[in-house]
């Protein structure tokens, strides 16, 4: 997770968390795994309206980064969050690490088995949009 989420501040793509979870309980996962300075910038469905699978937590994240949802892409893991994201308008990327990914795709997500494919994606989106 470190070295994807640093090729993608070197690529200059704002990273924020969107979680179902507590602050507290996200601060004390991060800090066990030395993520804590790079994923700073949280979002917890306590601090919204509803956690997933609606669209709140991840709407506020794009809110928060003063992006529009259309130009967010979501790494997730679960099917409650790929359906969050798709009712946001916000393309998804399911990891499915141990699964053959059919539930992620059912929701709407674009599937991976390894966080390692994620900066390649975002480089060629990235080439596509430009």
């Amino acid at each position: 997770a470190r070295e994807v989420l640093l090729a993608t501040e070197a690529m200059g793509l704002p990273c924020r968390v969107a979680s179902n979870s507590s602050r507290r309980e996200m601060r004390v996962k991060f800090a066990r795994t030395g993520l804590l300075a790079l994923l700073a910038r949280s979002h917890s469905a306590y601090e919204v309206a509803r956690g997933k699978p609606a669209p709140d937590v991840f709407l506020a994240a794009a809110a928060a980064e003063g992006v529009p949802p259309g130009a967010c892409v979501v790494v997730e893991d679960s099917v409650p969050g790929a359906t969050a994201a798709a009712a946001a308008g916000i393309a998804c990327i399911g990891l499915d690490l141990h699964g053959n990914g059919a539930e992620l795709r059912a929701a709407g997500a674009i599937v991976i088995r390894s966080l390692l494919e994620l900066p390649s994606m975002l480089r060629a989106a990235m080439r596509e949009a430009a």
